[in-house]
């Protein structure tokens, strides 16, 4: 009869693997390698790139274009009073404070 073995991986030790690198310089290696081949891609997939930042720049747009507190900013800076920002988009006058006063 042959025995079962419980454990068939050698028990996990702490810490990383051992290729002779430092925490601090694996992860400035992998950065290096990561940068190289985004370099790469952009200059294989020039119009991958710019569609994805047109489509991104678009809904950028459109998301702030709905913002409430983007319109809020923005009678505020045509010179609208609180008050008047708040008649115009329906809001209360707390919400324009708050909109207003965020950073």
């Amino acid at each position: 009869m042959t025995k079962i073995q419980k454990n068939i991986f050698p028990p996990k030790e702490t810490g990383s693997f051992d290729t002779g690198l430092s925490t601090n310089e694996l992860t400035t290696a992998a950065k290096l390698v990561r940068n190289a081949y985004q370099r790469q891609y952009r200059r294989n997939n020039p119009d991958k790139i710019k569609r994805y930042n047109t489509n991104y720049w678009e809904r950028q747009a459109k998301r702030e274009l709905n913002d409430p507190g983007f319109k809020v900013k923005q009678f505020a800076r045509q010179g609208y009073t609180q008050r008047e920002i708040a008649e115009n988009l329906n809001i209360s006058l707390g919400s324009v404070n708050k909109y207003l006063n965020k950073k």
